[in-house]
């Protein structure tokens, strides 16, 4: 049976860091891990912290409680995995939860492994022995999925095809191997193949929820928005916490035209990531494109509150108020952009079709004015101008 001493030959010199709000179970898994014989040993009290000490330093090991303030430990785990300098590093999480949907939704941020609180020194050391087996002495299949996935980022097609087929070799079946094909594919641009592999993959695994995803991505690549909404809302039946699956689950509604289902996603998501402004702006966005004015306002409303000084939010609530026939609304916006930020000329620019809507085209030819002195080529101000003086609407907002 593999030890601990099998797999770290200086443990003075292994780092670990061990993340909690609450410093008795820092202490608890402090004391724990000592017991083992790891002395080098760092701590953080939030995820935030936990970040920039990751990023600021080396560690070797990682053990984070879930819920904690500023950033959960889901979450600084999924920050981790985005990051190719981190996505290996292993992570423990420690939760005392024992809900199927929160196991699933660390599972699939890619968690080497969980302890469910409270738990005795002898399970976390059967848990760091396994994970750490894993990483030093992994399986052949592993290796091979492990080397394939270098080579596709790499853009050795012909390696990577050679380390999954020894892969498939050895588990014909398995829905990883299958995954990997469909990344090499969709790498190539064989999105047909792509498609096929992926599908493939969430046969062999009906729960494997990154499969789902990327089926749905190529889907919608493909122009199978059906198939891609269909998809993508069951993965998010089996697992109903990813506030980004979400949102992208609200844009496809969006595309179908299911407004409501759209906004049922769409709360959800910000619901589980509450402050957002970047998500909020992308979902006002979405609102925007199929013409649903008055949800583009709440959500460009919400994210300036994140953002205060956000020139951009300002200028798309204001056109979302416009469009709604909000001209006195729209103006406010626009005013408060333009003291941000005064030399913007298509602030002044949609001012002014403000105003004209308002029906104040006196202050709308000032406005037009301002914006042409910034840029004297400003073709859609001079066009709005002219076109002012022989009565048609005004042009396009910007």
């Amino acid at each position: 049976m593999t030890e601990l001493h099998d797999l770290v030959k200086n443990p003075d010199k292994f780092r670990v860091l061990v993340v909690d709000d609450k410093a008795p179970m820092r202490r608890t898994i402090r004391n724990m891990l000592r017991a083992l014989g790891f002395t080098n040993i760092r701590e953080a009290s939030d995820g935030r912290e936990a970040l920039k000490r990751i990023r600021g330093e080396t560690f070797d090991f990682v053990f984070s409680d879930w819920h904690m303030p500023h950033l959960t430990g889901v979450d600084l785990l999924r920050s981790l995995r985005e990051d190719d300098n981190f996505r290996t590093l292993p992570f423990i999480m420690v939760t005392a939860s024992v809900e199927e949907e929160m196991v699933a939704e660390v599972i699939e941020a890619d968690v080497d492994g969980y302890i469910i609180k409270p738990f005795k020194m002898e399970t976390l050391k059967e848990k760091v022995i396994e994970i750490l087996t894993a990483k030093f002495m992994p399986s052949p299949l592993e290796s091979q999925l492990q080397v394939a996935e270098i080579c596709i980022k790499g853009r050795s097609f012909g390696r990577a095809h050679e380390e999954i087929d020894k892969a498939a070799r050895i588990s014909p079946n398995n829905p990883r191997v299958h995954f990997a094909r469909g990344q090499l594919f969709e790498a190539q641009g064989r999105l047909d193949l792509a498609e096929r592999s992926y599908a493939q993959s969430w046969s062999a695994g009906p729960k494997y929820i990154k499969a789902m995803e990327k089926l749905s991505e190529v889907f919608e690549k493909r122009g199978k928005a059906d198939e891609a909404l269909m998809v993508l809302k069951k993965a998010c039946e089996l697992s109903s916490r990813n506030p980004d699956r979400l949102t992208r689950l609200g844009m496809l509604h969006l595309m179908a035209g299911h407004a409501n289902e759209a906004r049922e996603s769409f709360g959800q998501a910000l619901k589980l990531d509450p402050g957002n402004g970047e998500r909020q702006t992308a979902i006002g966005e979405a609102y925007m494109k199929q013409g649903l004015h008055q949800d583009a306002e709440v959500m460009f409303k919400a994210s300036i509150e994140s953002d205060p000084y956000d020139v951009f939010k300002y200028n798309r609530l204001g056109i979302a108020c416009r469009q709604q026939k909000k001209f006195e609304e729209a103006i406010g916006y626009y005013q408060k952009a333009l003291e941000i930020d005064p030399d913007e000329k298509y602030l002044h620019y949609n001012l002014a079709l403000a105003y004209v809507g308002a029906g104040k085209k006196s202050e709308a030819d000032k406005c037009l004015g301002q914006a042409i002195r910034l840029d004297p080529e400003f073709q859609e101000a001079l066009e709005v101008r002219s076109k002012m003086q022989r009565g048609p609407r005004p042009g396009p907002s910007r």
